[in-house]
Formats: C-alpha cells, structure tokens, sequence
C-alpha cells in the first residue's frame, strides 16, 4: 500500500509554501502550488493546526469529503482522484509543518489497519519533517524530540546529537530523490528514528 504525501511549511503570519509532494498524482505539484498560494486559508484543518499550537505532534480528523467547500473538493479531490487522507502537523518555533498522506482511486481508501499504522508513525514523520526543514536547528535531535510527545523520553540513538556534515547532505539528497520514487508506504518496516 502506497501513500502520496505532500509536505507544507505553515506560518502564524499566514504564509505556507509546499516543501515536499511525493507520490503518483499527475497533477501533485500543481495542487502543491495551489494550496501553498490560496487554499491553505480555506482548508478546514486550518483551525485544528492553530489551535495545537505548542503542543507536540497533532494527528488531524479522519477525512471526509463534505468537510471541504465545493471548489477545493472539485480541485484537490475530485480532479486528482484522491479519495482519503490522513493528515498529521507539529509546530517548530512560529512554523507548523503540515504532513499529509492521500490514497488515489485505484489503491482504494485506508484500511483500518494502515490508517492505525499511520497513526502510530505519523507524528514520528512530521517531527522528522520539521527536524529537517527548520531554518534554524536545534543543536541536536534530543532538544527536538524531548519536546515533542510522544517522541519525549530517553532513547540512545537520539543522545549523539546531530548527524555528520555529509550524512545530513546524504539524507537531504536520499529526500530530493523521493520525488521520483514511489511514496512511502506504512506497510514497510521502518528505520528507527
């Protein structure tokens, strides 16, 4: 099971920008750019996103359509031929970063299985998002994730700090790339962060 994922950088001051799409959909990065410049004000988890403001990683409603207006349904839904999603968001200093997983028609809507896998490995996601994407980085891995439940706690692999120059340069490549494999799919084993 394939999930398309698309990634966004949102601010307090109202800005967003699309920092990842991921996945099969013809027209992925054009509802990138479509939601980055005006839809991000009208998407209805906007309020949700707000509102868990400081808080650790937030795991958004299930989906489901008719809690979209019309014209956003008809572009980012019916056009693209999206049928579910599961969404998950934690903020980093004043930038909340929004990552969202979606299903096309032909791979079917989420089990109940992969939207619990999901749950449990989304908030992991989004803190790695946000570890990789911030413009002013914390000195090492454990000030973000002790901050960040359920991430927070001891864990040894988090107590080096920060990767060497070139494993950070090798997993921002390894990231670039993914915009030309297939999405990340919750049925696979993951590496441990």
């Amino acid at each position: 099971m394939s999930a398309i994922a698309w990634c966004f950088a949102l601010s307090r001051a109202g800005a967003a920008s699309c920092l990842l799409d991921a996945g099969n959909i013809p027209i992925g990065a054009d509802l990138g750019a479509a939601y980055a410049g005006q839809f991000h004000e009208t998407d209805p988890n906007r309020d949700a996103l707000f509102e868990g403001e400081g808080g650790g990683p937030i795991m958004l409603p299930r989906f489901a359509p008719r809690m979209y207006g019309p014209r956003y349904r008809k572009i980012f839904f019916q056009d693209s031929g999206i049928v579910d999603k599961c969404a998950t968001a934690i903020w980093s200093g004043d930038t909340c970063f929004y990552v969202n997983f979606y299903r096309i028609a032909a791979q079917g809507r989420f089990s109940v299985a992969q939207r619990a896998r999901l749950g449990t490995i989304a908030p992991a996601i989004a803190a790695s998002v946000a570890r990789h994407f911030q413009e002013k980085p914390t000195s090492d891995l454990a000030t973000l994730f002790a901050t960040r439940k359920p991430l927070a706690g001891p864990h040894p692999a988090r107590a080096g700090g920060l990767l060497p120059h070139s494993r950070r340069l090798q997993l921002r490549g390894d990231l670039a790339r993914t915009r030309h494999q297939p999405a990340f799919d919750p049925d696979l084993p993951q590496a441990r962060l």
